[in-house]
């Protein structure tokens, strides 16, 4: 037997002696009941809640109250009750709201005789709030200048949704070049100053702030002093183009995909057209247009609340900005009398019955920069009923229940792998509190606890409880405390 065969015998050997030694061991590992794995975190989801313990909603309708919005204003009061109700729905029912009403107008800039955008009532309301309007005989407002509907009582008789269908309906006889932005920053800007006879008092500092948008048309909001809609350019060969199509606001208001250059920068809408002319990625133009920026908007909102990315929810039924297209349209006439063709926006949906819109660029825009607290839908999809069910349902979502989404991990005692801490504002900023987890659901005013349990709307349901059993989950006597939970999240 030669040496190379000794060799690969004594192997074979050995590999079978190993593996019959090992048949053994592996019999006893599965002779014993497996233990399950412990739960392995893969992240920590960090999220602080403004708890439905501060039931407090400032909320402002910014209605568009120029001349095509009758028929939407009359929808939008038809569906309130849908709206309403939901909120009523929440876990102790209807929270407590303030609801203003604010109008589209805020003139045209620096000129006061633009057509229709006149400084005179309902035209230039400055962001005053509306409660009288143009109600039909026998509506009931409220008895001051904006809707008040909490535990201390309302300034209103009869079932908040038919007062406010009341005020919303303001009328269609405002300025055509709609300043939703500048019109809710004004309005909200006077409710600083507690002597302001409309609006003064409206905000509080611990409630939420609500801003849902109504409109047909984009923002076209310009600076007090601004030229941009100056009315004695009324041809398409003024360095500002005609004014009667509106389609100065898009053409300073916004940039799109350049159609000669793919890829590159992006452009304003063209000065002139032969014909429709479809355009793609079209933004707000911030920096490069002549209207106020959006950016500037939405850091104005959010420099209102020391938790904004919390504390704000805002929502549009507008048109969507999908389709984009710039049509010729003949025989418009000018200052001079004249007429001629000139450009203007295609409307971006038209199922008829008095609603169409056009594309809300700078709208969308503005609802995307609040991520989840923002919500645009489609102002020309049936009867407004679904649309304002889901912004409500968005909103009672924000201040509904705390869910904590994924699996949770579990620590070795088989209990929740989280930290709870309730914040409260101080003097010198935001101080947090460690709370242990509940013991039976048991806590105290002074000694509140936490508990995760399956809730109505989500599965995993924060609750601080502040007495035994957690009759009063969620309800401190503080309003203006928060919760921030941080949960280990398994696979």
């Amino acid at each position: 037997m030669t040496r190379r065969l000794l060799a690969t015998l004594r192997w074979r050997y050995l590999r079978w002696a190993a593996m019959a030694a090992l048949v053994p061991a592996l019999w006893a590992c599965n002779s014993r009941k497996l233990a399950p794995p412990a739960a392995t975190p893969r992240a920590v989801e960090k999220n602080v809640f403004v708890q439905s313990l501060n039931r407090d909603i400032d909320m402002v309708f910014m209605i568009d109250n120029s001349s095509s919005m009758g028929p939407m204003q009359q929808l939008l009061s038809t569906n309130m009750p849908a709206f309403m109700n939901l909120l009523k729905g929440l876990p102790g029912g209807l929270p407590n709201l303030r609801v203003g009403v604010v109008s589209s107008s805020m003139g045209a800039g620096k000129w006061a005789d633009v057509p229709g955008c006149e400084p005179v009532p309902l035209k230039n309301d400055d962001g005053v709030f509306h409660h009288l309007g143009v109600n039909p005989p026998g509506c009931m407002t409220p008895t001051g200048s904006w809707i008040v509907a909490d535990a201390g009582g309302n300034n209103f008789t009869g079932d908040i949704s038919t007062v406010f269908s009341c005020i919303a309906l303001i009328g269609d006889t405002g300025c055509g070049f709609e300043h939703q932005f500048r019109s809710v920053q004004a309005a909200l800007e006077r409710s600083f100053d507690d002597a302001d006879p409309e609006n003064g008092g409206f905000l509080r500092p611990d409630a939420y702030l609500a801003i849902i948008m109504l409109t047909n048309e984009d923002d076209c909001s310009v600076p007090p002093d601004s030229d941009l809609l100056d009315p004695r350019q009324s041809h398409v060969s003024d360095p500002l183009g005609g004014l009667q199509t509106g389609y100065r606001c898009n053409e300073f208001g916004h940039v799109c995909d350049d159609p000669a250059n793919p890829g590159g920068a992006k452009v304003p809408p063209p000065h002139t057209v032969m014909g429709d002319t479809t355009l793609t990625g079209c933004e707000s133009a911030e920096d490069r247009g002549r209207l106020v920026k959006v950016s500037d908007f939405v850091a104005f909102l959010k420099g209102l609340k020391t938790d904004p990315d919390n504390q704000i929810f805002v929502a549009a039924l507008a048109g969507l900005p999908d389709k984009y297209v710039v049509e010729l349209r003949p025989n418009i006439q000018t200052a001079d009398g004249s007429r001629e063709s000139q450009p203007g926006i295609k409307r971006s949906c038209d199922p008829g019955g008095g609603v169409f819109a056009d594309p809300g660029v700078r709208i969308k825009q503005w609802t995307d920069s609040f991520g989840d607290h923002g919500i645009i839908r489609d102002i020309c999809t049936g009867n407004f009923g679904a649309a304002m069910m889901q912004i409500a349902d968005a909103l009672s979502r924000v201040i509904g229940p705390q869910c904590v989404q994924g699996k949770i991990a579990n620590k070795d005692d088989g209990t929740p792998d989280c930290q709870v801490a309730l914040r409260r504002r101080t003097g010198s900023g935001m101080v947090e509190d460690a709370i242990p987890m509940c013991v039976g659901g048991n806590g105290t005013a002074t000694n509140p606890c936490w508990q995760i349990v399956p809730g109505a709307q989500c599965a995993q349901e924060l609750q601080v409880c502040y007495d035994a059993g957690c009759t009063t989950a969620g309800r401190p006597m503080d309003a203006g405390v928060n919760a921030s939970v941080a949960c280990a999240i398994a696979l």
